[in-house]
């Protein structure tokens, strides 16, 4: 088919005209035309490939903004979830980029999105900023106003914990549930009819620590609250209570509870009999076969010591003479520069025992297959923390 005559005039007669001389000459010669596009496509395929996703993501940013400007007109108002706001926006085409764009995993996000769990302060703080929604408004300018409670109310609450462990014996599911109501002038009265005075004494909390956490935290409801994300209305982990006794120095050993530590406090004041059995139970309203644990347990640890030098300490240094902390010794850490070399004579084609042999002589006179097996370890993980 032979092409029309050129003709003349405007721009859309000279463009059919190309068109027509195209599809003739294509239609003559078809593997000529062919060659051509493949050998195009091979010498700029970069910029072709380019070209073709730029294209598309601007198709996709306009379905997006359409679709966007249909959802919120069916809405009718602003969003108020997630999953009113997803529809809404322009900004991402899978629930996945949005968890990207936040730092957590697809589960996470769908957690959030079902109310399986809330989002922490800055996981709510990021997703403020994406999405605008009310929801999320209290996590957008926290710091001026949380930051006295999060970062000083934790090193206050440090002595008021560790006297309510220590000298008082309290669980964590009783501090937990301490609530401003319970604070009289003269103590704090628990639901089970237990009443702490204020003092210094054993089983006294003290006052002064007690309002420099008031005056600090500034609770409105439970006593402690939680911290993560900071919610007056909230009760604290368990968790962060454990983490605040750690910090004091309220150390325990082989996984026993923290207010063993007031046990043994009681069990050098009262000895082993009937009395203290009765305080545990009345008291600390501990079960009959829960105190008889405790007691069997202090007992056995009190038949490794001198006799009588229980009722010659304090009941708070009660427990550090019934469970001495063991002496972990072990031998010194390798230095980095031992590693280095030993890394460096193995990649040499040195054997582990020659390099043990050289950097550990006296390790390795002592114990062979120690010392080869101590350096190789040290290595290799010196490798994987590089």
């Amino acid at each position: 088919m032979e092409p029309q005559l050129k003709p003349e005039g405007t721009v859309e007669r000279r463009r059919s005209y190309q068109r027509a001389w195209h599809n003739a000459a294509y239609a003559k010669n078809p593997e000529k035309f062919k060659y051509r596009s493949r050998n195009r496509r091979r010498l700029h395929a970069v910029d072709i490939n380019a070209r073709r996703r730029k294209l598309a993501a601007q198709k996709r940013i306009e379905g997006l903004v359409q679709s966007a400007e249909e959802a919120r007109r069916k809405l009718g108002r602003e969003p108020q979830t997630l999953d009113e706001w997803f529809p809404t926006q322009s900004d991402f085409s899978e629930w996945a980029q949005v968890a990207r764009a936040i730092g957590v995993s697809r589960t996470t996000m769908l957690d959030w999105r079902k109310g399986a769990h809330l989002a922490v302060r800055g996981h709510r703080r990021r997703l403020y900023e994406l999405t605008r929604l009310a929801c999320f408004a209290d996590a957008s300018n926290w710091k001026p106003r949380e930051a006295h409670a999060r970062k000083i109310g934790e090193i206050a609450a440090v002595p008021l914990l560790e006297e309510f462990v220590v000298r008082c014996g309290l669980a964590s599911r009783e501090i937990r549930g301490i609530r401003l109501c319970q604070i009289q002038d003269s103590g704090i009265r628990f639901d089970g009819g237990r009443f702490i005075r204020f003092g210094e004494k054993w089983e006294e909390v003290s006052q002064a620590s007690l309002n420099d956490w008031l005056d600090r935290a500034k609770p409105t409801d439970l006593l402690f609250f939680s911290r993560k994300p900071v919610d007056r209305g909230l009760k604290a982990s368990g968790a962060w209570i454990s983490r605040v006794l750690h910090a004091s120095g309220v150390k325990m050993h082989e996984r026993r509870a923290a207010r063993l530590r007031h046990f043994a406090g009681d069990f050098a004041r009262l000895g082993a009999g009937k009395r203290f059995l009765d305080h545990l139970r009345r008291v600390h309203g501990l079960s009959e076969s829960g105190a008889r644990e405790n007691v069997e347990s202090l007992q056995k640890r009190r038949a490794h010591i001198r006799e009588g030098a229980l009722s010659q300490v304090e009941p708070k240094d009660a427990y550090d003479l019934l469970f001495p902390t063991r002496n972990k010794g072990g031998r010194p850490p390798m230095k980095r520069k031992v590693l280095l070399e030993a890394k460096k004579l193995h990649a040499a084609g040195k054997s582990w025992n020659e390099i043990a042999r050289a950097l550990l002589p006296d390790e390795f006179t002592a114990n062979q297959a120690r010392a080869r097996e101590r350096i190789r370890k040290g290595a290799k993980y010196y490798a994987n923390v590089r």
